[in-house]
């Protein structure tokens, strides 16, 4: 699942034409993806219907040219991504874990 999400960022990063978004896109998906997984290895399953609906509720978006309901879906997508690596961060600096 790690991989398929990656592809499909880079993917929508590479038809933004923006290489300044697309680096940095790889450079969080990185560090997202150690670090998630390093955090939660069990959650990645649970997790799937969520990320596949929101995914493919973007790409309905995409394909129908609805920029604003693709901004939409894809702003309220990595508001919940930060919400989520926030709550990772705040449980980890009260812990005596080092990240990976």
């Amino acid at each position: 699942m790690i991989g398929a999400n990656a592809a499909f960022h880079e993917k929508i990063a590479a038809v933004g034409r923006n290489p300044h978004f697309s680096w940095l896109l790889s450079r969080l998906l990185t560090k997202q993806q150690r670090l998630w997984h390093w955090h939660r290895p069990n959650s990645r399953t649970a997790e799937l219907p969520i990320v596949l609906d929101d995914h493919s509720a973007i790409i309905t978006a995409i394909v129908e040219r609805n920029v604003e309901e693709a901004d939409r879906l894809s702003r309220a997508r990595a508001e919940q991504i930060a919400a989520r690596m926030s709550r990772v961060f705040e449980q980890l600096s009260n812990s005596e874990i080092e990240l990976p």
